[in-house]
């Protein structure tokens, strides 16, 4: 029997390496520099209540899909935040939280994002009730790639964030909804969701490891399938039936 949970945490590992191998920041008024950063170390010393595999899932969202304008609604210290930002130095992040709980501040998130990614630039918080904020951001006309809703959880909350949070998101963009298996709110409104209530054209994939999470989007555009030749394989790959002659 495939242990699940040990399967995603591998996958959740070599993702981290790679990201690892790739990362680069920009450096105000300096160019392009490498930042060396160990995920996985970082991980051990920051707590976030979106989970560590969550925290490098939504990131490893953000960099798949190329998200240049980041939404987080419950941003708290910043550490999801940060990752998403390690992941994708150029991203501009957008903060909504009301940082009433204790060690919790504007300062202190983008403390925590400079303490994943080494950078705090482009990020605009939003202190408030993420109704009123996320009401301000829609009057404003902005769009966001990627929308993380990870606010209040009671159902009533977590569908109002829902709901605004498809009025803003960009017509290729994600939605992420965290803790659909720790917390009774947001479970009920994936389940909801999940039986027929998204949106037309939009499709749901629940991950149920960790804290769980709702990832809704629209489907990508349907590519066909490549037929493998010896350019296109992966290395390793190919075998011609014959050793193929070189000229020269």
């Amino acid at each position: 029997m495939v242990d699940v949970r040990k399967t995603m945490r591998g996958a959740v590992r070599r993702l981290a390496e790679g990201f690892a191998r790739q990362i680069v920041s920009a450096q105000s008024g300096q160019g392009i520099a490498l930042v060396h950063v160990d995920p996985l170390s970082s991980l051990g010393r920051v707590w976030s209540g979106s989970g560590q595999d969550n925290m490098l899932l939504i990131a490893g969202l953000a960099r798949a899909s190329g998200a240049r304008r980041y939404l987080e609604i419950g941003a708290y210290r910043g550490f999801t935040a940060g990752f998403v930002r390690w992941a994708c130095p150029n991203i501009e992040i957008h903060a909504i939280d009301n940082w009433q709980r204790a060690s919790t501040s504007v300062a202190a998130l983008l403390d925590g994002v400079r303490q994943i990614s080494g950078s705090d630039h482009a990020i605009f918080a939003y202190e408030g009730d993420s109704t009123a904020m996320l009401d301000e951001l829609i009057a404003k006309g902005l769009s966001f790639d990627l929308i993380y809703v990870d606010g209040c959880h009671t159902y009533e909350y977590a569908k109002s964030d829902y709901e605004r949070a498809l009025r803003l998101l960009a017509p290729a963009g994600t939605i992420v909804i965290d803790d659909t298996v720790t917390w009774w709110g947001p479970r009920e409104l994936s389940e909801e969701l999940q039986a027929g209530a998204l949106p037309e054209g939009m499709q749901a994939l629940e991950i149920r490891m960790t804290n769980g999470l709702l990832i809704v989007s629209r489907p990508p555009k349907e590519k066909g399938p490549l037929a493998m030749t010896r350019e296109n394989c992966p290395d390793g790959v190919w075998r011609d039936p014959e050793p193929v002659r070189r000229a020269g």
